[in-house]
């Protein structure tokens, strides 16, 4: 068939937008080969960075960032990744004050664990313990979270 006419279709009508003016926006849990992590939300065509090593873009609108980081993290320990835990930690604790909040780890005086681990991120912490709560209350939570994953160490055969 070398010919093909489309009735109800003009030329002009066709509108175009250079590849990187797509605007839609993602929501992705990125780890990189330090341990540490990032979830935010990123443009649906961002490039890879550099050191990233497994990312995890969720595709239902799910609004609860705290969970979604948590469910994150359990899922790449399920996995036996190489991650900072102490998101999904038993002694991970919050504490709110007058003026600010602040997540602390309550082994940081008797153990010598960091005060606030978010600000240092340690991993492989000999001293972290799944906390199964948070475990039941994401399974419950998450159940219908849709998420695609992207593993670039063994994508790119490094």
């Amino acid at each position: 068939m070398r010919n093909a006419r489309f009735y109800n279709f003009e030329s002009r009508d066709i509108k175009t937008i250079p590849f990187d003016k797509v605007n839609r926006k993602i929501l992705k849990f990125t780890l990189f080969s330090s341990g540490k992590y990032h979830l935010g939300v990123e443009n649906c065509i961002s490039t890879k960075k550099r050191s990233a090593v497994y990312e995890m873009i969720i595709s239902n609108g799910y609004g609860n960032y705290k969970a979604m980081r948590q469910y994150a993290v359990l899922h790449c320990y399920n996995q036996q990744r190489v991650l900072c835990l102490c998101e999904i930690c038993y002694y991970l604790r919050s504490v709110d004050s007058f003026y600010n909040h602040e997540n602390i780890c309550i082994r940081y005086k008797t153990k010598g664990t960091p005060r606030n681990p978010f600000e240092v991120m340690p991993v492989k912490c000999p001293y972290f313990s799944l906390d199964r709560n948070i475990e039941a209350i994401l399974e419950k939570e998450c159940c219908d979270m849709k998420f695609t994953e992207n593993d670039l160490i063994n994508d790119n055969g490094q």
